[in-house]
């Protein structure tokens, strides 16, 4: 496993344990080191402060997708019951989002300088631990924090839902082609359009006739939207064109490097004379990704239940096998039922934190039903 990012917190410490999976700290001075080294971008020609600058713009279909641009834990986002970002706070409304018929995510990325471990950091165990591969992984984590990335980030999430279900394509294809046209491929700088052509007028008139929330999130920069004006496209599009200039001024403490304690030059050795494995997190990763979108259409239906329930006569059971009723008991027991479902993927989470190998039992002691099922099956307005 390569070296990831993870977003910064203010008790993250050089050499610190981590668990890379749920993003949770573990023992402090896992490794020792000796110095450390901070590499500056370039300065350009003209004496300002170079940059690495990711932008990406782009239409998102699952929460997941969300949570990998974030460098969010799907694992811990599952736990906490939502996507919560460390170094600043993410502010997404996943009912809306999954309630949303489109779904667009801005995101921009600024790199002024990496601080890191000089040379190679050595593992140091402590004594008396009598450890295996479980307690390995409750008390140190797989990786260790290597370094620290000082810059910014801004985060923009567009959710539009169309009020008028007989205007849903033409509303949704005016939306998709100005949106769109802002759209980069990662790494590329947007191209904002402000000059209130026909295209902008089009889509503010689609804008209209849906129920819209723009939610936007910054770590550095300062300054960003300081009169707490109302969001738009034009206006989220802009700010995120403008941002690397404001970090350049302003830049904050935005994401620790995580290193697996096999890249230092002691631990194989080590963990060979002790028998220790270290955990590999990659497929549960990719799992967790899946059990992420599958939690959060679960927590969808409850509060469709949640709906129901305040007022049951205006609504009717589907014409399908095995539709849930709009009776108080009836729905009391289907909100049970998916209660349990969020369990068992919370529990699926946490065996999989400690012993990400056995990823094919879990799945086997923990089968999860898909939530579309039930989607299916709830009652629907009169």
């Amino acid at each position: 496993m390569s070296r990831i990012l993870i977003p910064f917190d203010d008790s993250m410490r050089f050499g610190q344990g981590y668990n890379s999976f749920l993003h949770a700290p573990c023992i402090e001075d896992a490794v020792r080191f000796k110095d450390v080294y901070t590499r500056q971008e370039p300065t350009s020609s003209d004496g300002s402060i170079s940059q690495n600058v990711d932008y990406s713009s782009r239409f998102v279909d699952k929460i997941s997708d969300v949570a990998k641009r974030l460098n969010v834990s799907a694992g811990s986002s599952i736990k906490k019951g939502g996507i919560i970002g460390t170094g600043y706070s993410v502010e997404l409304n996943e009912t809306k989002f999954m309630a949303s018929n489109v779904n667009a995510m801005v995101s921009v990325k600024v790199i002024n300088q990496t601080t890191e471990l000089l040379g190679t950091a050595t593992f140091k165990p402590r004594d008396g631990h009598n450890l295996d591969s479980e307690s390995f992984v409750e008390i140190y984590g797989d990786c260790f924090i290597s370094g620290f990335v000082e810059g910014g980030e801004l985060t923009g999430m567009v959710s539009a839902k169309v009020l008028n279900v007989e205007n849903k394509s033409a509303v949704e294809k005016a939306i998709k082609s100005h949106i769109s046209s802002c759209c980069t491929k990662s790494g590329r700088k947007m191209d904002v359009a402000l000059d209130g052509n026909d295209s902008t007028s089009e889509t503010e008139s689609a804008m209209k006739q849906t129920d819209t929330a723009i939610t936007v999130c910054w770590l550095g920069g300062r300054g960003i939207n300081p009169d707490g004006r109302p969001w738009t496209l034009e206006s989220l599009y802009a700010t995120a064109t403008a941002f690397p200039s404001k970090v350049a001024q302003y830049p904050k403490p935005t994401w620790a490097i995580l290193t697996p304690y096999d890249q230092t030059k002691n631990f194989v050795t080590w963990a060979k004379n002790h028998g220790i494995q270290l955990a590999r997190f990659e497929t549960a990763q990719a799992y967790a990704s899946d059990l992420l979108d599958m939690y959060m259409e679960y927590c969808g239906c409850t509060s469709q239940i949640r709906t129901i329930l305040e007022d049951p006569g205006a609504y009717v059971a589907r014409a399908v096998d095995n539709a849930v009723g709009t009776g108080m008991e009836e729905l009391l027991r289907a909100r049970k039922m998916l209660e349990a479902q969020r369990d068992a993927i919370s529990k699926t989470i946490d065996k999989l934190a400690i012993h990400p190998e056995d990823i094919e039992e879990i799945k086997k002691q923990h089968p999860i039903e898909a939530p579309e099922l039930w989607a299916a099956r709830l009652p629907i307005r009169k």
